[in-house]
């Protein structure tokens, strides 16, 4: 019977994983791929996958398009079977907009936070299977 390469990790890592980018437009692709990663990493399937990076993206979008900070901040973690996620630098102003709407429609209820130093966030959590 195969086990855990040498050295390699024996169980999952719930997090938390971090992602700091400068809030520029060259940086959204990075941003959509370290969630997939991530997310497929805690036991996300295809689907919320998929869910978890148009959202991550309209967050982002608006963190670039609004100017009001310099940095994006992602963050996801495990807590059972919720992967919980944070996208901090969005700028003011993402409630009640179409990116806000996307998110939202997605993964059920983001919240807009401004308990940070780098202004507002959205956080948003989603089910995934036991891994």
């Amino acid at each position: 019977m195969a086990g855990p390469a040498p050295g390699g990790p024996t169980a999952r890592d719930d997090g938390p994983y971090l992602l700091w980018l400068d809030a520029t437009p060259s940086h959204l692709m990075l941003a959509r791929l370290f969630a997939a990663a991530v997310a497929r990493h805690l036991g996300a399937g295809e689907e919320e996958v998929a869910d978890l990076r148009l959202a991550v993206s309209e967050s982002c979008s608006h963190g670039v398009e609004s100017g009001a900070a310099q940095r994006l901040e992602i963050g996801l973690r495990r807590d059972g079977g919720a992967v919980l996620v944070r996208v901090g630098g969005i700028g003011p102003g993402f409630e009640g907009t179409l990116g806000h709407s996307v998110v939202t429609a997605l993964v059920g209820d983001a919240v807009v936070v401004t308990d940070g130093g780098d202004g507002p966030a959205v956080e948003f959590s989603f089910r995934v299977g036991e891994g």
